[in-house]
């Protein structure tokens, strides 16, 4: 034996030994959470049924569940008009003078990383509360022989 320290490596009785798990978390409802495991353990011995796409399906469609989109703010933008297909013709036609390589793209693309899901199974349409505005913002730029980004 190296050290008393790692005394317990050398030991065959491991019952405090906290090393199963990362973190010893106590729920926030621990009399739930029990009965919980309780149900699991028992639905592994009765080899309880896989449910499959088809039983979720005749389920959503004998009660009537359907998947709503939360409705908000909308708006749609005419992107084949003729005013936009002139702008990039002329757009075209000033970049034909520039190398490939001196022709960049910037974008700027964002993720909502608080924001609730806009989809949702119910019986009936329900309305949504307030949009997270929280958000992570990038901007990406490459140019166009894809050799700098």
């Amino acid at each position: 034996m190296a050290s008393s320290s790692y005394a317990y490596l050398d030991s065959n009785d491991r019952k405090d030994d906290k090393l199963d798990s990362q973190r010893n978390y106590q729920g926030d409802y621990p009399d739930l959470e029990n009965a919980l495991y309780l149900w699991h353990i028992q639905m592994e011995k009765k080899k309880a049924p896989k449910w499959s796409n088809g039983w979720l399906d005749r389920l959503k469609k004998r009660h009537n569940i359907k998947e709503y989109k939360l409705r908000g703010e909308g708006g749609s933008v005419d992107i084949h008009n003729e005013d936009t297909d002139k702008q990039m013709d002329n757009l075209r036609a000033e970049c034909s003078s520039y190398a490939l390589k001196d022709i960049f793209n910037t974008d700027e693309t964002g993720l909502f990383w608080n924001l609730q899901p806009d989809r949702y199974l119910a019986t009936q349409q329900i309305s949504g509360g307030k949009k997270s505005k929280e958000r992570i913002t990038l901007v990406l730029t490459a140019n166009a022989d894809g050799l700098e980004n």
